[in-house]
């Protein structure tokens, strides 16, 4: 009877670290995931009070409608100029 309950206890042992080693590689990889952007969304948050609103500003969809063939080449030239600007 003893046999069976080594068995046993050593079966639970080893399904126990199992789940443990399992859970602490998911917890391990979703912190380097999301760590770095939670730390500083976090130190953003303490320094400015108006952190949140520009972040829920950033996420707002601006125009509902993608552009047209005409506006890429507007803005592609656009962006062309200003490079233009900087580089001198």
């Amino acid at each position: 009877m003893t046999y069976r309950t080594n068995n046993t206890r050593f079966a639970i042992a080893v399904l126990v670290i199992f789940v443990f080693l399992c859970l602490h590689s998911v917890a391990a990889h979703y912190t380097y995931m999301f760590g770095g952007e939670l730390g500083v969304a976090a130190i953003s948050a303490s320094l400015d009070r108006d952190s949140a609103r520009e972040w829920v500003d950033s996420l707002r969809v601006r125009d509902r409608e993608p552009p047209g063939e005409y506006e890429i080449q507007r803005l592609l030239g656009k962006r062309q100029q200003e490079d233009r600007k900087r580089d001198g």
